[in-house]
């Protein structure tokens, strides 16, 4: 079984599999449903608050608890011979966990995610989007829409890694980057005779 501490659970990688050892069809099908359930709800969260981003806007008590509940899920659905009650009540909790999450950024006056966003057309075609965080790039990629998602601080990292540039335009004082060309090396044929001529 796949999980995550957000209740993960894809049905393309059951379907690829046996049932764990211990459950039987019914059994992991079974879990499959619950664990389907819980990853709706995680991906309900995330793409209101961001990924990764609601335990942040609570209380480290709660955010504890709320970590501990998903190693509990992780754990009941690790063991060679997993429980299906077991894992139900875990599955359960877990969703308390989200649900209690929710509540207590609503209660501390944290707002959903709402992210601004660049879009910038390439030129082949595609669009690229600049938001701020990684957060809102999780939730405008959850969006579906066809677009390569930049954060500030990956526009950063490649910025960064152009130091030519950054001195020309640290130089030329207004200096505008129209194009990025990069030299192709010239293969030199080799001298070496056919074989088999």
């Amino acid at each position: 079984m796949a999980s995550s501490s957000s209740g993960r659970f894809e049905r393309s990688e059951r379907a690829e599999r046996s049932p764990p050892i211990g459950l039987s069809v019914v059994e992991a099908d079974r879990v499959a449903a619950i664990m389907a359930g819980l990853d709706a709800m995680a991906a309900t969260q995330e793409a209101r608050w961001g990924v990764g981003r609601l335990p942040l806007l609570v209380n480290v008590d709660l955010r504890e608890r709320f970590f501990r509940q998903a190693r509990k899920l992780d754990e009941a659905l690790a063991k060679l011979e997993p429980q299906v009650a077991e894992i139900e009540i875990e599955a359960g909790k877990m969703g308390r966990a989200w649900a209690a999450l929710d509540r207590a950024a609503i209660d501390a006056g944290a707002k959903p995610l709402s992210p601004d966003v660049w879009e910038i057309p390439l030129a082949d075609g595609s669009v690229a989007a600049l938001v701020r965080t990684s957060a809102e790039a999780g939730k405008l990629a959850r969006e579906g829409r066809a677009m390569t998602v930049w954060t500030v601080e990956e526009l950063a990292n490649v910025i960064d890694s152009q130091q030519l540039i950054n001195r020309a335009k640290a130089v030329f004082k207004g200096a505008a980057v129209v194009q990025i060309r990069h030299k192709r090396p010239k293969f030199v044929e080799d001298d070496l005779p056919e074989w088999g001529a």
